[in-house]
């Protein structure tokens, strides 16, 4: 009954099972759309959903984020009129961007010549010109999807924003799956992503109108209004170019320096490593609307904040554990001996690298809900340039797709510890040496325990791990079962 009641473990779930739902499916049928594409087409079509991520998230200037933010703000402050003038200047400003894209789809169309898509291993340029032209036109679409997915945030209902975005993304693996099945190639499979895509922002649009009152569109800005979201969405959008810069970069490095043909492969590692991060988020993700609505109600949002931390860590690191003890029974059953074996060291890193990653979830949605804007970002983008510059060195040293990985992983062993005690110095104002010492010593002995393969080592090390955690993350941690389960 608790559970049912309780709005963070609905929005948990929810947000969890929106953001398994995609990934879950598309990994399954991996081999079946390798099979059918060819290995370069199909690496193409990952380079294709990679403009698309990182385009998305670039041109929409953090709109999604902040949106969400200041409906929360209005909500908390119980004023209609103000959720109306957001809502609007927010979708004015996107369909001034969804119009700038279809005018470079335009392009691309009458201008682009079909030689440019002459590349390796790929027999038809004509049908890769017309996977970028529908690639360029779903990007446009894309900037609604965000808009209306960070309005329905900030009501803090996951599960509206899960189950239209649920439904879009089954019915399109569906219909990508049955055009394959029938010898379409790959622009009938992006031109079926857009179709879908149409029907669910017009979906998301129709049923938005439920939440605002009186409200009458308009085609005027509001610069008081504007002004605001684009404040917010400004360091966001700082923080989401840095992430896509360094988590995005790596895959561009291996299309265009090892080839299409192993870009699939390394693909395939970095979508499930991506997900699986995206995964950790979703379930703590609704910590940003409340600690914002938290704060416009006077409250202290940091007994959330600890108690969200702990129990986010101590998942993961069990979660991460379990996967890479099975990982290879679990991947080769499901890709199959030869393609299992190109891919395998990849996901192997990634998961070691997740380790410490996950230790940037939960201050990232803290701060941002704090309004800490200028000291997160700074965090962000300290520690993503800082693996960009490790990840470039390390693949100069040796020109290989692990090399990126590693590069990555030595990043955040290095600036974590930095960044906890930054935190807490200016805003926890904690015990220094438990924030930026203790609570990263579980992750430091569980990547050892997983990594090494002496026995007694392993053995020693995932002791550690757990008496760390327990001590770390449960013993000393002010954790509040209560706040999670409102």
């Amino acid at each position: 009954m608790v559970l049912k009641q309780s709005r963070n473990i609905r929005n948990s779930i929810w947000n969890l099972a929106n953001t398994l739902i995609y990934p879950l499916g598309f990994l399954s049928m991996t081999p079946f759309f390798m099979n059918s594409l060819g290995e370069h087409l199909f690496g193409s079509w990952m380079l294709l959903n990679s403009i698309v991520f990182i385009s998305v998230h670039v041109l929409h200037f953090g709109m999604g984020l902040s949106i969400a933010m200041y409906v929360a703000e209005a909500r908390g402050k119980n004023d209609p009129q103000r959720l109306n003038r957001y809502y609007n200047s927010s979708l004015n400003f996107t369909n001034l961007l969804a119009m700038g894209v279809l005018a470079s789809t335009l392009l691309i169309l009458l201008v682009t010549p079909e030689r440019l898509f002459e590349w390796d291993g790929i027999v038809d340029a004509a049908d890769l010109k017309t996977s970028f032209i529908l690639t360029s036109a779903l990007i446009g679409v894309k900037f609604y999807e965000q808009l209306f997915m960070g309005f329905y945030k900030g009501f803090e209902e996951y599960d509206t924003a899960a189950k239209f975005n649920m439904a879009q993304k089954i019915t399109m693996l569906v219909g990508q799956a049955i055009a394959l099945m029938s010898g379409y190639g790959l622009a009938e499979v992006i031109a079926i992503s857009l179709v879908t895509n149409a029907i669910l922002v017009l979906s998301q649009f129709v049923w938005s109108k439920r939440y605002l009152v009186d409200y009458q569109w308009s085609t005027a800005f509001d610069s008081l209004i504007f002004s605001r979201l684009r404040h917010f969405g400004f360091w966001s959008w700082l923080q989401t170019i840095v992430s896509l810069m360094s988590f995005q970069l790596d895959r561009l490095i291996v299309a265009f320096a090892l080839g299409t043909d192993i870009v699939g492969y390394y693909s395939i590692a970095s979508m499930i490593a991506n997900h699986l991060h995206i995964m950790l988020e979703a379930m703590v993700g609704w910590i940003f609307p409340a600690v914002s609505r938290i704060m416009k109600e006077k409250g202290d949002p940091k007994p959330l904040y600890f108690s969200v931390r702990s129990a986010l860590v101590i998942i993961s690191l069990v979660g991460l554990t379990v996967l890479y003890l099975i990982r290879e029974p679990l991947f080769e059953l499901w890709l199959g001996q030869e393609k299992f074996a190109s891919v395998i060291v990849f996901i192997e890193l990634f998961i070691l690298f997740e380790i410490f990653y996950i230790l940037t979830i939960a201050p990232k949605f803290f701060l941002n809900g704090i309004s800490e804007l200028k000291l997160i970002t700074s965090l962000e983008v300290g520690y993503k340039a800082f693996g960009i510059v490790t990840m470039l060195v390390f693949f100069y040293f040796e020109r290989s797709a692990t090399a990126l990985i590693w590069g990555q992983i030595a990043a955040m062993m290095v600036m974590m510890p930095l960044e906890m005690g930054i935190i807490n110095d200016k805003v926890l104002k904690t015990n220094l040496l438990f924030e930026a010492v203790v609570l990263l010593i579980p992750c430091f002995a569980l990547f050892g325990a997983l990594y090494l393969e002496d026995l007694a080592i392993q053995l020693l090390l995932g002791l550690i791990t757990i008496v760390s955690t327990y001590m770390g993350y449960i013993r000393y941690s002010r954790v509040d079962i209560k706040l999670l389960l409102e």
